[in-house]
């Protein structure tokens, strides 16, 4: 489903040290940051940027560096300083944060180096950082187990958490079962944000 977009849409590029983001913004209300999985861009959130602005909500998606129209690698960086320093041009203190794979990594490394920075985070399918990987058949297997342990762990530990399977999606949650992805998404941002 694809939805028609009624807001008008920015669409611009922001200075990250010795590099720059393509981002894309739409809506007003409450911020929510859309974070894209690895190899894919902003365009993976397609369905749930206009549906989102529809909802009342500041929608940003943003290419990772390295990844669609941002620049592309020249040096070391992190995800999550790119992330902060998006926020902080926009002049957006807090925002939830919804990533995929890659995303989910850079939504949690950045509660996690900037927490005054997350008001929430949504977690499809997450990456982990800082963890070598050697056989691939281990890590996956590894990978798998740990991301159910640490999601159980965080929706008991981090307040107003939630941990909820999709059994019929595989890592492309968002794609797989958007119906849904979209609606645990809107309960939880209707819990966690004030649309007044």
């Amino acid at each position: 489903m694809t939805h028609a977009r009624t807001h008008a849409v920015t669409t611009a590029t922001v200075p990250v040290e010795a590099s720059e983001l393509f981002y894309e913004s739409a809506g007003e209300g409450p911020p929510v940051v859309l974070l894209h999985g690895g190899m894919l861009d902003l365009n993976m959130w397609d369905e749930q940027f206009s549906w989102l602005a529809g909802l009342g909500y500041h929608v940003i998606r943003c290419d990772a560096r390295g990844h669609g129209r941002s620049s592309t690698v020249s040096r070391d960086y992190a995800n999550h300083d790119d992330l902060h320093a998006l926020l902080t041009h926009l002049g957006i203190p807090r925002a939830t944060l919804i990533g995929l794979s890659l995303g989910a990594r850079t939504a949690v490394d950045t509660a996690l180096s900037h927490p005054e920075s997350v008001s929430a985070l949504v977690l499809a399918s997450p990456g982990v950082s800082g963890r070598p990987f050697t056989d691939p058949y281990v890590a996956h297997h590894t990978a798998q187990q740990g991301a159910a342990i640490n999601a159980q762990a965080l929706a008991q530990t981090v307040p107003d958490a939630r941990h909820q399977r999709f059994a019929s999606a595989a890592h492309m949650v968002n794609l797989e079962s958007t119906a849904l992805f979209n609606l645990a998404v809107k309960s939880f941002l209707v819990s966690t944000t004030d649309l007044n």
